[in-house]
């Protein structure tokens, strides 16, 4: 592990803060070997996906492309991160395995480097331990530290880390992860769509027997394009189409559902904007938006 002081000038450091408070939501981690959208109190911090059209981003973006000498490209798009008192990041790696490298690292490869820039102190709590090495980093301002998350192919387990509570001020930080290809998340989720098309349909068809049996259940995990797809056609059918007419329960049931994979669908574009030099919107669950709906009744039947 390396660390570097006044990678970034105070001045720097100041207006990414100022970025981060403008725009920033719940951080969420990946759960259950594949959801990146989970949102649980192994991390309780908040999230900012930087606009990597904005002139400094992007200057620092090349900056730690060129201190990691890896090529521009496989840099994800800067991420910032705010803890404020009581919380934290629980011990974690970087880098994916098992089901969650299927779903994203198919067309990306791994995450081979981390960098992560502190942009204030002066609070207290919040370092950086790495417990497997025995140490733990004092945040500094504009101080940046990195390691390898694989070293010749290998994932390296002992850059296990964790952000310390925060006990009282604000920590900021900026936190930037590179893959051994060309980032590109939109085909990692779409490689893995494919790939897992026919369990998502078979899985979405089940909730939605349930929905109509009465049971209210909630989104699978990941596979949102095609779960919309699969609810607006299932809303389409005739008979579906009276009782959501006349079946104020099973209407808010199927609501619930959709907008559920419409926040997921949100989440997976707000990740690729930032990519792709866009502010990221800001993260709220949408309203439920009842499916659209013909007018002409037949007797029910289920999909």
């Amino acid at each position: 592990m390396e660390e570097i002081n006044n990678f970034l000038s105070a001045d720097e450091c100041q207006q990414l803060i100022k970025m981060i408070d403008a725009n920033h939501t719940r951080s969420s981690v990946v759960e259950g070997g594949t959801d990146r959208t989970a949102v649980t109190n192994h991390r309780t911090s908040s999230t900012s996906n930087l606009d990597m059209q904005n002139s400094l981003v992007k200057n620092i973006q090349s900056r730690i492309a060129k201190e990691l000498n890896i090529e521009l490209i496989k840099g994800e798009a800067l991420q910032g991160q705010l803890y404020e008192p009581g919380q934290y990041f629980k011990p974690h790696n970087d880098f994916f395995s098992g089901p969650a490298y299927d779903m994203h690292c198919k067309a990306s490869g791994n995450r081979t480097h981390t960098l992560m820039i502190y942009l204030n102190d002066g609070f207290k709590g919040g370092g950086t331990s790495f417990p497997n090495l025995g140490k733990v980093v004092v945040p500094e301002t504009g101080k940046a530290i990195w390691w390898y998350n694989m070293e010749d192919g290998k994932l390296q387990d002992k850059y296990l880390h964790e952000g310390v509570t925060v006990d009282e001020g604000k920590k900021y930080i900026v936190t930037s992860w590179w893959r051994e290809k060309n980032w590109n998340g939109a085909s990692d989720e779409k490689l893995y769509l494919d790939s897992q098309k026919e369990q998502i349909v078979k899985k979405v068809t089940d909730d939605l027997t349930k929905i109509f049996a009465g049971i209210e259940v909630n989104a699978q995990p990941n596979g949102a394009q095609i779960a919309l797809q699969l609810i607006q056609e299932y809303a389409q059918q005739p008979d579906i189409t009276q009782r959501l007419q006349t079946d104020q329960s099973f209407a808010a049931r199927l609501e619930k559902y959709s907008a559920q994979y419409t926040f997921q669908l949100q989440q997976m574009q707000n990740a690729q904007i930032g990519r792709l030099g866009t502010a990221p919107a800001q993260m709220q669950a949408p309203e439920p938006q009842q499916p659209q709906q013909p007018q002409q009744p037949q007797q029910p039947q289920q999909i």
